[in-house]
């Protein structure tokens, strides 16, 4: 996985928290984020997705915080949740609540991670104009339940992936096999109609050294499914448009006969892309829009 990112906007924030220990003074930092949650009835299984804002009121120079919802969509009414003051923990750069209960609201077992260890297409000089900017230097990474009944995990309307990319393909006979970590996707989700849009940048389906990167791929008005906590975008004869310089042109040669995004991890973070294109590049590509895995170590 590639290096992990740190906003500078919060390492000015950092520069204050380290510096804190020796002062009096108090510390305050206030975080408001969109995100979309992904809604689990457990009695069913049924998963739906709504979009809401989080509220974070932090004491710095204490380690203490506050963590508020609105707009959580639960059999169609709208929730909103306050917590006590309650401490967090951090590595130094991230923000992390664990277990967290709001008794009024029936809120349990939460955690809610600020992260600025996500990824963006600026960090890998991609600067097209359908690309992903961030609003925010931190991502929200949650999950918690509401009373017995239900699970809420969030995710990001944009999500920009790094990761492997692994084609198969034959050539004159023989089977070929190219890898690279060059290919980063993003995907956009239209909460509303359901559809959502797959970016491929640096796109290349082979090793041969004739066939030149595709800068960007839009992949358009793919399906959207939620099911039992996982999130799935699909699509079928899907003909990209084939972004070059300011033109944006549909290419036919490289039909995506099938596309499948999936989300692989319980936080959302990682996925898996099946592809096949031209009915003979067979694509797959693992990676993720953060990275927690140091929160396991």
């Amino acid at each position: 996985m590639k290096t992990k990112f740190i906003s500078g906007a919060f390492l000015l924030g950092l520069v204050a928290f380290t510096s804190c220990g020796k002062s009096e003074s108090t510390i305050t930092q206030t975080y408001n984020l969109n995100a979309v949650n992904l809604i689990t009835d457990v009695t069913d299984g049924s998963t739906f997705a709504s979009e809401g804002w989080y509220y974070f009121d932090l004491t710095i120079s204490d380690m203490k915080g506050s963590v508020a919802a609105s707009n959580l969509i639960l059999n169609n009414t709208a929730v909103n949740f306050t917590s006590a003051v309650e401490p967090y923990t951090s590595t130094g750069y991230d923000i992390y609540f664990k277990n967290l209960t709001v008794p009024s609201q029936n809120v349990t077992d939460g955690n809610f991670l600020l992260s600025p260890y996500f990824y963006f297409p600026k960090m890998y000089n991609i600067t097209s104009a359908d690309m992903y900017v961030p609003q925010a230097s931190l991502v929200l990474i949650a999950n918690y339940n509401v009373g017995e009944n239900y699970k809420v995990k969030t995710f990001q309307k944009n999500t920009f992936y790094v990761g492997k990319t692994t084609t198969q393909y034959n050539m004159m006979g023989v089977d070929q096999t190219y890898e690279t970590e060059d290919i980063y996707y993003q995907l956009s989700l239209d909460l509303k109609e359901s559809k959502a849009q797959l970016l491929m940048f640096n796109a290349k389906f082979s090793n041969v050294e004739q066939e030149p990167k595709k800068a960007q791929i839009n992949l358009n008005d793919l399906k959207v499914e939620y099911t039992d906590g996982v999130i799935k975008v699909y699509g079928e004869n899907i003909i990209p448009e084939v972004v070059e310089g300011n033109a944006t042109t549909p290419n036919e040669d490289f039909i995506f006969n099938t596309i499948e995004f999936t989300t692989t991890s319980e936080d959302l973070t990682q996925c898996e892309i099946k592809y096949q294109v031209a009915g003979r590049f067979y694509g797959s590509f693992t990676g993720a829009y953060a990275d927690t895995s140091y929160l396991k170590k």
